[in-house]
């Protein structure tokens, strides 16, 4: 390690704001006993007081510093357990749109973009909307996160938000010294949400019903080398794909063993089955995106999906697919817009209430789903 890096490491761990909070709130208080000691006439007791715990043992340094030590870490401690607090994909009032079908709801925060809909038919009982996202920049990190509720309904819903909400009050803030530290703390992150369903789940078992949702987070930081990681977690079939210099590469393995299987899930409903969690990281740098999706989004992106082929096979498709947005100014509207104009004879089929069990793949390729994805932009 240069002595640049080290310099440049500590730069950013006292650039936190909570650190910065906690010096102002220190200095502000050792101004104030200037003040008051300097210019106001401090009651009797109070002097004997000082007087007495001044000639202790490292009295003097306690009455110079604790006051200010005192208010600041109070300050840190505050700050760093508020917890964050995402935005969701609260898309329920808006996927349905007058003669419009599902409406592509786009949302910027600074270096991210979310766009999601549905492509359910209208008004055949698939609301809520069961999927959930969170995106967090601060000036060191950017954490973020997709979940996929497992099946239909408000307990999915909730199991999805719930755990992205868990996901993001229990990570790590800061910069970690390397990637494999990060993944350490990113996987923990995680499963404390999960513990938390279960907790939740065994006080209100109404809450959540057992349900489970596939799980995608992590975080962008800086390492003490100075280079930029994403270290992530996953659970189920999300995927991750990371575009630099005009090519997609998928970071997410596949997880699955065929597509009518999640291939693990979080939740208070899960099995032994469903822990499949694993950690990564990647090498990123300034401009790169990542681009987080559901299977609704994904597996519409494969135009020849075959029941009991290799699902690696399939993952190339998409690959390819992809590539064609590769310039797009618009990545996430672009890719969204394809992926439901891919499906819409199967949307308005089920619109007009036809069986859809019995319709072939030919003339009506594609899946129903709710779909999210994510572009985030590496500061």
């Amino acid at each position: 390690m240069t002595i640049t890096a080290n310099l440049r490491y500590a730069y950013n761990v006292l650039a936190t704001p909570a650190l910065r909070w906690a010096v102002a709130a220190g200095i502000t208080t050792r101004l104030v006993q200037y003040a008051i000691s300097s210019f106001f006439r401090a009651p009797s007791q109070w002097v004997s007081l000082m007087t007495r715990v001044n000639q202790l043992p490292g009295g003097q340094t306690l009455l110079n510093l604790g006051p200010s030590f005192v208010v600041g870490f109070a300050v840190l401690a505050r700050l760093l357990s508020s917890g964050y607090k995402p935005s969701h994909a609260t898309v329920d009032a808006y996927i349905r749109r007058e003669n419009a079908g599902p409406g592509f709801n786009k949302e910027i925060d600074k270096n991210c973009t979310a766009v999601f809909c549905s492509n359910y038919p209208k008004d055949a009982g698939y609301d809520p909307f069961c999927d959930a996202y969170g995106y967090v920049e601060t000036n060191q990190v950017q954490i973020i996160a997709i979940a996929d509720g497992c099946g239909l309904g408000h307990c999915s819903q909730q199991v999805a938000r719930a755990m992205v909400d868990g996901f993001f009050a229990s990570i790590n803030p800061f910069n970690h010294q390397a990637a494999v530290e990060a993944k350490a703390f990113v996987l923990d992150a995680a499963q404390s949400a999960q513990k938390h369903l279960e907790k939740e789940h065994k006080k209100n078992e109404d809450k959540y019903a057992g349900a489970t949702t596939t799980f995608l987070g992590g975080k962008i930081f800086t390492a003490l080398d100075g280079k930029r990681y994403f270290a992530g977690v996953n659970c189920g079939d999300c995927k991750l794909y990371h575009l630099t210099n005009t090519q997609f590469v998928e970071l997410t393995k596949p997880a699955r063993t065929n597509t009518h299987d999640s291939g693990g899930r979080f939740g208070p409903g899960r099995d032994e089955n469903d822990k499949t969690e694993y950690d990564f990281s990647v090498e990123v740098k300034s401009g790169d995106q990542l681009i987080f999706m559901t299977d609704g989004v994904h597996d519409n992106l494969d135009k020849n999906p075959g029941e009991n082929e290799e699902l690696g096979a399939a993952d190339a498709r998409k690959l390819d697919t992809l590539q064609r947005f590769s310039k797009a100014d618009d990545l996430g509207l672009q890719i969204m817009r394809y992926v439901f104009d891919y499906t819409r004879a199967l949307f308005k089929a089920g619109s007009e209430g036809k069986n859809m069990k019995t319709l072939s793949k030919e003339d009506y390729p594609g899946k129903l789903d709710h779909m999210t994805l994510l572009v985030v932009k590496v500061s």
